[in-house]
């Protein structure tokens, strides 16, 4: 694997060591996708939850300068941001996109009484694509609802029946965010 010389190891040896045949092995694993497969089910198990709870407790305690870091990464990189954008209208062109009037936008925030149509919290709303962009769905005002942004960002690119069955696993009421289970009114 690594070219050293084979001179004094049994004569069907392979490495020409323990690392070597470790790093050989790790190589094939991300050749045909075991080791991806592998992490993968590991974060889907309680391992996964635990994973969710130290980052989430990491963030809380570091928020400060989580968001520096954020923010020196959008200042250095504004190629990729300029990407990541371009990717999403692109996405959103091909999936439909249609005007979208602040009379129709009011109208449908009214029908939920100002209010976050998953938790029902009075917070300041974002727009909301019941079925997400990146999964095909369109730009229109029939696909759009009012979200907190606690609802809108753990919701991400999940359908509702996703979400709700993610947010029901880790033990929240089917129909209230976790972080307003509190304040909701």
């Amino acid at each position: 694997m690594c070219g050293a010389s084979l001179v004094g190891k049994r004569p069907h040896a392979t490495f020409c060591s323990r690392r070597c045949k470790t790093r050989a092995s790790d190589q094939r694993r991300k050749e045909d996708g075991r080791a991806k497969e592998r992490d993968r089910r590991r974060y889907r198990t309680s391992e996964g939850d635990h994973r969710r709870e130290y980052a989430q407790a990491y963030y809380e305690g570091h928020r400060e300068r989580q968001l520096a870091v954020r923010k020196a990464w959008r200042a250095s990189h504004p190629a990729q941001r300029r990407s990541y954008a371009y990717h999403r209208a692109a996405r959103m062109a091909a999936n439909g996109r249609f005007l979208i009037l602040p009379k129709d936008w009011r109208r449908t925030v009214a029908r939920f009484n100002g209010r976050c149509a998953y938790c029902a919290v009075q917070a300041p709303l974002l727009v909301e694509h019941v079925i997400p962009i990146a999964r095909g769905g369109r730009h229109s005002i029939g696909n759009l609802l009012p979200a907190c942004r606690p609802c809108n960002t753990s919701k991400g690119q999940s359908l509702v029946v996703e979400w709700r069955a993610r947010l029901l696993k880790r033990g929240g009421d089917r129909n209230i965010h976790p972080l307003h289970a509190s304040t909701r009114t």
